[in-house]
C-alpha cells in the first residue's frame, strides 16, 4: 500500500528543508533538486513530457512550464507530495522517490486544474479528480476496469462543499478519497467539465454543492465506474488527421466531431507499463479487461 499525496492550497513553506538548487530545466519543466537526487530530476522530467500533455488534452485546458522541489528530506505532516497554490510549486520529499511517478502525476493534476479554469471545483473534488486520473494514467491505462461503491449521502455531500477541509485522521481520510472518487466518477468527464464551464460563465469562485447535487445522475446509492481514458482521433475523408482528443468514451460520443470528420478512431494511451505499489481504496475494484 501506498501513500496518498495532498493537495496543499498555502503558499507557507510546508518542510524545514533547505530548497535545492536548480538541477534541471529543460521546456518541459525546472526542477529544483541535490545533486544526490539527480537521477531522479531526470526522471521528473520524463514524468513531464510524457503525462502533462496527457492531463492538459484530458481536462481540455493548457498550463504553464512547472517548477517542481526535489526536497531532501520529509514534509511537514503526512503529506509525501504537494502542489502549493502561493508559489505555484510542487514538492515532493524524500520518502516518494521510491513511487515518484504516482505521486508527481498526481501534483501534476493539481497543478493543471488549479492553474487553469478548473481551479473552480471544490477542494474535496480536487482531490477526487487528482486520484482518478492518477489512477488511470499510471495504473489503469485504460487496459484495467475500476469501480468503487457509494458513499452515505453526508460524506458525499462534505467532500463536494467548499468548506470541505481535510482530516488528520487518516481513518477519515481514506472514506473521504473514496467518496470524493466516487463523485468524480460518477460525473463523468462531461458533466465535469459542464459544472467548471458554468462556474466560470457565471462568475462563481467555486462550484457550489447544490449544483454538484443536481448534476450526479441518480440512482446515488449504485457503485461508479472509473471512465476509462483513451485517444479519440477525428479523421477527414482524405484521411487526414483533423483533431485528436483524450476522453471517455461515453463523453466522444456525446460530443460533436470536429467539422469535416467522416471516421473516429479509438485507441488506448500510448503511456508507460507500470509494476509499483497498488492504491488501496475503500470500496474500490478492478477488473479486467477494461470496458470498452
Amino acid at each position: 500500500m501506498r501513500t496518498i499525496p495532498v493537495l496543499l492550497l498555502s503558499g507557507l513553506a510546508c518542510s524545514a528543508c533547505a530548497l535545492p538548487p536548480i538541477a534541471i530545466e529543460t521546456d518541459e519543466a525546472i526542477v529544483h533538486a541535490s545533486p544526490q537526487h539527480a537521477d531522479a530530476a531526470r526522471e521528473s522530467v520524463e514524468i513531464v513530457r510524457c503525462y502533462l500533455p496527457v492531463i492538459e488534452r484530458a481536462l481540455g485546458a493548457g498550463c504553464e512550464r512547472p517548477v517542481i522541489y526535489l526536497l531532501d528530506g520529509e514534509l511537514e505532516g503526512p503529506a509525501i507530495g504537494v502542489f502549493l497554490d502561493g508559489d505555484r510549486t510542487i514538492r515532493i520529499g524524500t520518502e516518494a522517490l521510491s513511487e515518484l511517478r504516482s505521486t508527481l502525476v498526481h501534483e501534476l493534476v493539481h497543478f493543471g486544474a488549479l492553474t487553469t479554469r478548473w481551479k473552480s471545483l471544490p477542494n474535496g473534488l480536487q482531490e477526487g479528480l487528482a486520484y482518478w486520473l492518477e489512477l488511470e494514467l499510471v495504473e489503469l491505462r485504460g487496459k484495467l476496469q475500476a469501480s468503487i461503491e457509494a458513499p452515505a449521502a453526508e460524506l458525499r455531500r462534505e467532500v463536494s462543499s467548499p468548506t470541505f477541509a481535510p482530516s488528520v485522521d487518516d481513518g477519515i481520510e481514506s472514506h473521504r478519497r473514496s467518496a470524493a472518487l466516487w463523485v468524480i466518477a460518477r460525473l463523468g468527464p462531461g458533466r465535469l467539465d459542464e459544472l467548471v464551464a458554468r462556474a466560470e460563465l457565471e462568475g462563481v469562485a467555486t462550484v457550489p454543492v447544490e449544483w454538484i447535487e443536481a448534476a450526479l445522475p441518480v440512482p446515488l446509492d449504485e457503485r461508479a465506474e472509473l471512465p476509462s481514458l483513451m485517444e479519440l482521433l477525428y479523421y477527414d475523408a482524405h484521411g487526414a488527421l483533423v483533431r485528436a482528443d483524450v476522453g471517455s468514451l461515453s463523453s466522444a460520443w456525446k460530443t460533436p466531431p470536429p467539422p469535416g470528420t467522416v471516421r473516429v478512431e479509438v485507441r488506448a494511451l500510448d503511456l508507460p507499463t507500470y509494476d509499483g505499489p497498488q492504491a488501496m481504496w475503500v470500496g474500490m475494484s478492478v477488473r479486467m479487461p477494461a470496458v470498452r
